[in-house]
């Protein structure tokens, strides 16, 4: 019996190896590489929770965690994680997830439920309908450490759309080169709460059609915005509101 087990053991870890996938040295730690990505780890271990990922390898993925029983996960290892035509991530389900140390590329993340955290991460070049880096509807969202750079929505909110939900951020962050068609170059909230506790710095955001629409950098028709005195606002463009337009509706 106990050479039996040993035997399934020794199988199992070939398994993982072979998909591009490996225990690390913490028995809760993951490897993962190009083989698939996160989605298909998920999918071939279907039951695995509250672990931690490492990414050995930039990969391609598009993952809607509505989809696996995971309910406590964290994702790190300094590489790249891109998706083109969808999103990176969808946080759809009653989860606890934490991104640390990687760069999201290519079609941001959504957030409907659950609490997120994001440190040290990189929203680079994210393209969407509405929140090119992010759209938020609800849970809660904490960044600290976090850039973003050159994020654009087809619509509204260039970087981040906020319908529902709350956003905080604890330290300084950069918004650097966003655009937008509608409104919100950087940011556009229609509900929810976004709370900045330091300095926010939005620098060359801008409305495609910069003769109509509203907020080079933010747009708040509803919801709930606290900005830290420090915040600072440069070479945005808009119709109404180069770096800021408030809507009767929000505050």
């Amino acid at each position: 019996m106990i050479k039996h087990k040993f035997l399934l053991f020794i199988l199992a870890i070939f398994a993982l190896s072979f998909s591009g996938v490996s225990w690390g040295a913490d028995s809760d730690a993951i490897n993962v590489g190009t083989d698939g990505g996160i989605s298909a780890f998920f999918t071939t271990y279907p039951d695995s929770d509250d672990i931690t990922i490492n990414l050995t390898a930039d990969i391609t993925d598009s993952v809607k965690f509505s989809n696996y029983k995971i309910t406590k996960l964290k994702i790190t290892g300094g590489k790249k994680i891109s998706s083109s035509g969808s999103r990176v991530f969808t946080v759809d389900k009653d989860i606890t997830l934490a991104f640390e140390s990687v760069t999201l590329f290519g079609g941001g993340v959504e957030i409907s439920e659950g609490t997120t955290e994001f440190k040290s991460v990189k929203f680079d070049s994210n393209s969407a309908t509405n929140g090119g880096a992010l759209e938020i509807k609800g849970g809660t969202a904490a960044f600290s450490g976090c850039e973003f750079t050159k994020n654009s929505a087809t619509e509204n909110g260039g970087t981040i759309y906020a319908s529902g939900g709350k956003a905080t951020f604890s330290d300084a962050v950069n918004f650097s080169g966003s655009t937008a068609t509608k409104n919100g170059g950087a940011i556009y909230i229609s509900d929810g709460e976004i709370e900045f506790s330091d300095a926010a710095t939005f620098g060359d955001s801008l409305l495609n059609q910069a003769t109509s629409g509203n907020g080079g950098a933010l747009c708040v028709e509803g919801g709930n915005v606290k900005f830290s005195s420090t915040s600072k606002f440069g070479n945005n463009k808009a119709g109404n509101g180069g770096a800021i337009f408030i809507s009767s509706e929000g505050q």
